[in-house]
């Protein structure tokens, strides 16, 4: 039988372009460079370089269990209503929840099942994947 999902990660970073204002569909994608020939987007890129490997490593360790999602925080209308979905759906009303859902947190934030877990930092990936089996264990006990 197929391995149905239980749970939500939301990796909550920038995305490594910029609206430019004029409308939805106006990005700047990251090769974009300022005045100096600096790239713009430099921090953007090596969050999303750091993280992608904990995304794969979330998908390949738990496999269909965990639903991962990638969030920019200026996606409102997407955060903040599927954070309270995942708090209703976890029972997850303690502080972190709180924290996740009136965005209390640095970027990069990871969220699972509703609760932050990470703030302002990019864990290694051992202790991501510790996190998530402990939060995964504390889950099937309830």
């Amino acid at each position: 039988m197929a391995e149905q999902t239980t749970s939500t990660l939301i990796f909550v970073r920038e995305s490594e372009g910029q609206l430019t204002g004029s409308g939805c569909c106006g990005k700047l994608e990251g090769g974009w460079r300022n005045g100096k020939g600096r790239p713009v987007f430099v921090l953007q890129r090596k969050t999303l370089q750091a993280i992608f490997p904990l995304s794969q490593a979330a998908r390949m360790h738990f496999g269909r269990r965990v639903e991962v999602l990638h969030v920019d925080p200026r996606n409102q209308l997407f955060l903040f209503p599927r954070l309270l979905m995942e708090g209703i759906r976890h029972r997850a009303f303690g502080l972190r929840f709180l924290c996740a859902l009136l965005m209390i947190y640095r970027l990069p934030a990871v969220i699972f099942n509703g609760e932050l877990l990470f703030s302002g930092r990019v864990p290694s990936e051992s202790e991501f994947l510790t996190a998530l089996e402990n939060r995964l264990g504390r889950q099937t006990v309830r």
